[in-house]
């Protein structure tokens, strides 16, 4: 049988999935705490990102997210349109390349410099990585909306 509407009414129905689908990037909470410290990677994550009086921000997920929103896009769209993978499957394949740029943004040492007093904790003038806890939690979801 001749297809006469070339793979449209798929692709049709494949945005339709794909828009009715969420992908979240992060630590999230259930990720526990860290063994060493004994404190919530997730909470330690967001003083990290966002800063307190302590710790200056270090924004790791959103300066990410900033610089790789249009490529994941884009690898979206390439994958809808040049494989024959399902909605939760280009999702997964976006969202697993997202989490190591995450990663590698996170092993980028971000400024500001760790203070001395925190280089001399740590034994490391690295930013972001002491345990190597956060950076192992990162991960991704996928959400129906």
């Amino acid at each position: 049988m001749l297809d006469k509407d070339k793979g449209f009414k798929d692709f049709t129905k494949l945005a339709k999935e794909l828009n009715a689908k969420q992908l979240k990037l992060g630590i999230f909470s259930d990720a526990g705490k860290n063994k060493e410290t004994g404190q919530y990677i997730s909470e330690y994550a967001s003083y990290n990102e966002h800063g307190t009086r302590k710790i200056p921000p270090r924004p790791f997920l959103s300066s990410t997210f900033d610089k790789y929103k249009d490529e994941w896009l884009n690898d979206v769209t390439k994958l809808a349109t040049n494989t024959k993978m399902n909605a939760n499957q280009i999702i997964a394949t976006v969202g697993e390349k997202a989490v190591g740029q995450i990663k590698e943004t996170i092993s980028s040492d971000i400024d500001p410099r760790n203070a001395p007093s925190t280089i001399k904790k740590k034994k490391s003038s690295r930013t972001l990585i002491d345990t190597g806890a956060m950076r192992a939690a990162v991960s991704y979801k996928v959400n129906d909306v």
